[in-house]
C-alpha cells in the first residue's frame, strides 16, 4: 500500500491529568482526579459520557456485590452515580434487586444485585458530576497518537494529539490515563500489548444491544417462570430458538437470549445478537459487525414476535449506536491478573478493586462458553494491573488492563471499570502530589484515600 506523510502544527494545551475515553472507567478517573485538585481534561470520541452504558446500551450494571450476594463491595463513585440516577427515577439500587428477577434476565448464578438504569439519565448525571468538579470536557474528539520523551531514566508521553471539528490539537499532561477500552493510548505509546486467548488469539464475540417496548411483561414473566424453573433449566430459550431455526430459518448465531427488564415496566434490554471474528481495533471488522448487528436486531424482533409469549406486539425503541466489544487489546503491566487469581480469590497487598462477578467468557467460536463463579467471597484487582510496562507517566483503567484472556472475562464488567477508573484517577493525582511516578505511589496511602472516598478495600474498609 502506498503511504504518504501528513504533518500539521498543533497548538499545545497543558493540563495536569489527561483522561482519554469517557466511558465508566474514564468518567471515574476524571472525577477522582479533579476532586484531588488536579486540572483534568477528559477526551471522548462521542457526544456523551458513559461509553457502553450509554451509547452501547449495555445494561444493567452487573453485580457490585460479593459472590455470595451478601455484601456490596464496589462503592465509591459507582455507588454515587447509581444513587444520583435513583433520585431522578433513572435507576434501581442493586441492594433491592435479587437474583432470578426480570431485571437480571431471570438468572440466578452471578446475577444477584444487578443495577437497572436509564442510559439517558446516566448521561445527565455524568455531565453534572464533571461540571461540579471542573473537568475540562472535550467531546466529539478522537485520539490520534502521542509523542514520547526520556529523561533521567524515565520514559513518558510528552503530548497526546486529538482531532475534532476545530482541527488537530496537542495536549501536554503530567499524567495520562488510558480508558479507551482498546488500549489506544498505550498501544500508540509503545506499551507491549496482548490480544485474545493464548491458543489462537481469537477474542470474544461482539454484540449490538437493543431495547424493545410494548411488551406484555406479565405474560412474558409468567411464561419464563413456568417454562424455565430456576436451577432446573439453565438453557432458557434454547428449545424455542431451535424451533425458530426450523420454522423461519432463524440465523442469529446465539442460542440464548438475555431479557433484562428496564426501569420501565414494558421495556426490555435485549442481549442476543452475536458477531464472531471481530477485532475491535480493526475498522473493517467494526463496520462489518455493526451492519450485521443491525440486521440481526430486526431478525431477532421478528423471531420474538412469533415465538415468545408477551412479545407479540413488541417494537424496537432503540438500537445501540456502538458495537459492544467484549475484548480487544490488553496491556502488559507490572502484574498480569490470572484466572487462578480470580477463582482462588488471591489477596493482593496493592488491591484497589474487589469483585464478585463470575468468569464470563463468550466463546470466540460461538458456543455457550464459560460462566464460572469464584470460590470465595471476592477476588481482587491489584494496582499493578493498571501500570503498563515501558511508559512511566501512563495509567490504564477498564477492560484493557493487564490480565489474561480468561481473567478479563471476569473483570471487564462496568462496576469494576468504575472502580479501576477511580483508583487510576486518584493514583495519578497522588503521584503528582507526592512527586513520584505512578508505579512508585505508596499503595497503602492510595488505599486509605480510596476508602476515605467511599470505596471498599478488603482488610482496610470497616
Amino acid at each position: 500500500m502506498e503511504k504518504v506523510t501528513f504533518s500539521q502544527e498543533a497548538a499545545i494545551e497543558e493540563t495536569d491529568v489527561l483522561v482519554v475515553g469517557g466511558g465508566t472507567a474514564g468518567l471515574a478517573s476524571a472525577i477522582s482526579s479533579a476532586r484531588k485538585g488536579m486540572k483534568t481534561t477528559l477526551v471522548e470520541n462521542s457526544g456523551n459520557l458513559g461509553g457502553m452504558a450509554t451509547i452501547g446500551l449495555v445494561g444493567p450494571f452487573m453485580t457490585c456485590f460479593s459472590s455470595d450476594g451478601k455484601d456490596q463491595i464496589v462503592k465509591g463513585i459507582f455507588d454515587e452515580v447509581v444513587r444520583k440516577m435513583e433520585k431522578k427515577g433513572g435507576a434501581i439500587h442493586p441492594a433491592n434487586i435479587p437474583a432470578s428477577s426480570p431485571y437480571s434476565s431471570f438468572h440466578q448464578i452471578g446475577h444477584d444485585h444487578v443495577t437497572p438504569f436509564d442510559p439517558n439519565v446516566f448521561k445527565l448525571v455524568a455531565f453534572e458530576l464533571c461540571q461540579e468538579v471542573g473537568v475540562n470536557l472535550k467531546l466529539y474528539s478522537r485520539f490520534l497518537g502521542t509523542t514520547a520523551a526520556s529523561s533521567n531514566g524515565i520514559t513518558g508521553i510528552q503530548e497526546a494529539f486529538i482531532a475534532n471539528k476545530s482541527g488537530i490539537q496537542a495536549i501536554r499532561a503530567k499524567r495520562y490515563i488510558d480508558c479507551t477500552g482498546d488500549g489506544d493510548v498505550a498501544a500508540q505509546s509503545g506499551v507491549p500489548m496482548e490480544k485474545g486467548r493464548d491458543m489462537d488469539k481469537k477474542m470474544q464475540p461482539s454484540s449490538l444491544f437493543f431495547r424493545i417496548g410494548n411488551v406484555d411483561s406479565q405474560k412474558l414473566i409468567t411464561f419464563v417462570r413456568k417454562s424455565f424453573p430456576v436451577g432446573k433449566d439453565e438453557d432458557g430459550f434454547l428449545e424455542i430458538i431451535k424451533k425458530g431455526r426450523i420454522e423461519m430459518n432463524y440465523s442469529v448465531p446465539h442460542d440464548r437470549i438475555g431479557f433484562y427488564q428496564t426501569v420501565r415496566w414494558d421495556e426490555w434490554l435485549i442481549n442476543h445478537t452475536r458477531m464472531l471474528g471481530v477485532d475491535g481495533t480493526n475498522v473493517g471488522d467494526l463496520t462489518r459487525a455493526h451492519m450485521e448487528g443491525q440486521r440481526q436486531v430486526f431478525e431477532a424482533l421478528e423471531f420474538m414476535q412469533r415465538f415468545i409469549p408477551g412479545c407479540e406486539n413488541a417494537e424496537i425503541i432503540e438500537v445501540a449506536d456502538q458495537v459492544g466489544v467484549r475484548e480487544s487489546r490488553r496491556i502488559q503491566g507490572e502484574y498480569v491478573l490470572k484466572v487462578e487469581d480470580v477463582y482462588n480469590c488471591v489477596p493482593f497487598d496493592d488491591c484497589v478493586v474487589a469483585a464478585g462477578f463470575p468468569v464470563d467468557i463468550h466463546d470466540p467460536a460461538g458456543s455457550f462458553g464459560l460462566f464460572e463463579p469464584p470460590r470465595g467471597h471476592h477476588y481482587e484487582i491489584p494496582y499493578r494491573c493498571l501500570l503498563p510496562l515501558k511508559v512511566d507517566n501512563l495509567l490504564v483503567a477498564g477492560r484493557c488492563v493487564s490480565a489474561t484472556h480468561e481473567a478479563l472475562g471476569a473483570i471487564r464488567v462496568m462496576p469494576f471499570c468504575f472502580g479501576m477508573g477511580e483508583a487510576a484517577g486518584t493514583a495519578a493525582a497522588l503521584s503528582l502530589q507526592d512527586g513520584v511516578i505512578p508505579k512508585k505511589v505508596d499503595t497503602k496511602k492510595l488505599q486509605k484515600i480510596l476508602v476515605e472516598q467511599g470505596a471498599y478495600i478488603p482488610r482496610i474498609s470497616q
